[in-house]
């Protein structure tokens, strides 16, 4: 029920720019399969490769979820956004998401996890503070 639910606006979009614009569309459709292949090299789903369908629209749905409000002119995104806004960008806001949300997020609680812990083993001691600084060291350049 909720998957259905954070699809609708994705959907919406797709189908208004499919009834109205179709070189549009076009142009749609094909960055929406560059961004499914995008998505499918690296991400799992309950143990299982995402669809492309799955991977592109999971990332260009949390991209439209968070449009930048200095991006658009009202509250909410209009039925035609697709026809003038390129999947490409909208895929990239929901990565950049993605990125900080998660991936920099994770990465930070696991440096101060590995801040806290002590070892005996002066080897396996010695192994955790390298993963932790060589951590720090990603997580300051922006790719833990």
């Amino acid at each position: 029920m909720m998957a259905c639910a954070v699809r609708r606006r994705i959907r919406r979009a797709w189908q208004f720019v499919f009834d109205c614009d179709h070189a549009a569309y076009a142009r749609r459709s094909e960055e929406l399969t560059y961004v499914a292949n995008t998505i499918m090299t690296g991400c799992a789903l309950q143990g299982r490769s995402f669809t492309a369908q799955e991977a592109a629209v999971a990332v260009c749905n949390l991209g439209l979820e968070n449009w930048p409000p200095l991006w658009r002119s009202a509250k909410s995104l209009p039925d035609d956004f697709l026809v003038n806004h390129d999947l490409i960008t909208v895929f990239q806001v929901g990565w950049t998401v993605l990125h900080k949300d998660v991936g920099m997020y994770a990465a930070e609680r696991l440096q101060e996890v590995l801040a806290g812990l002590r070892c005996d083993d002066c080897n396996v001691h010695t192994g955790l503070d390298a993963l932790r600084i060589e951590l720090s060291t990603c997580c300051r350049a922006g790719m833990p």
